[in-house]
């Protein structure tokens, strides 16, 4: 009886001194969601393994709107980055899918676990315009008005009145000089003979004629009454 328990004693001391290996729960994560871009624009994610190693497989649902820089990574222990790159504007997602062969280091299989990536490719905003300062516009220049009549009363044509034909011009010519001429026999009806442009009625010798001829005129009435009245007194 002695012998048994020392034998059970020694197995258990045997069985206490045998090593045993734990190890550690492992899998694979990525390192975001959800990413916005514009069109052209990238950005990049990670994928990690932590006590695992194995394929894992990267793809876009619509890669005309998000394209991947790679279809697979292979990992064991680390991590490796991954490029989104930006094209059409829309929506599209990017699945990460552990191959058959992923698996954790106490041989659990991975394999066939998915993450995903919500992409939203988005129109650039247009940059708001500055705000315009207001500047007040000058006023426009005012043309004198052209005067249409000489000195002498008679209208002249404008020049954009004026013709190149020499026999138009000629008309013309005669036309004013009859307007000249009969606006002074108008002007001076005393005086019809008058051939120049001011009436010889209006000269300063002319004048002085007529102020001679009154003051002889005068005299001569003067003289008339003084030789009547002498008359009257010698009758007497």
């Amino acid at each position: 009886m002695k012998k048994i328990i020392l034998n059970l004693i020694c197995a258990l001391l045997m069985v206490s001194f045998i090593p045993t290996k734990a190890f550690a729960v492992g899998g694979f994560s990525v390192s975001t969601t959800g990413v916005t871009l514009h069109p052209g624009e990238s950005t990049s994610f990670s994928v990690t393994a932590s006590n695992a190693a194995g394929r894992v497989n990267i793809s876009s649902s619509d890669p005309s709107i998000a394209s991947v820089s790679t279809s697979a990574v292979f990992l064991d222990l680390n991590s490796e980055s991954v490029t989104i790159t930006a094209g059409s504007i829309g929506s599209t997602t990017i699945s990460i899918v552990t191959s058959s062969n992923f698996a954790t280091y106490d041989e659990e299989n991975l394999g066939g676990q998915t993450r995903t990536i919500s992409v939203n490719v988005v129109e650039v905003p247009k940059p708001t315009p500055a705000p315009q300062p207001t500047t007040t516009p000058a006023p426009a220049p005012v043309a004198a008005p052209s005067s249409q009549n000489n000195d002498s009363g008679i209208e002249q044509p404008s020049s954009n009145e004026q013709s190149d034909d020499p026999n138009e011009a000629d008309e013309t010519i005669e036309s004013k000089t009859y307007t000249m001429k009969l606006k002074r026999e108008t002007t001076h009806e005393g005086c019809p003979e008058c051939e120049m442009v001011e009436c010889p009625s209006q000269t300063p010798v002319f004048m002085i004629i007529a102020i001679i001829e009154c003051l002889g005129i005068v005299g001569m009435i003067v003289f008339l009454v003084l030789r009547s009245g002498g008359k009257n007194e010698g009758q007497r």
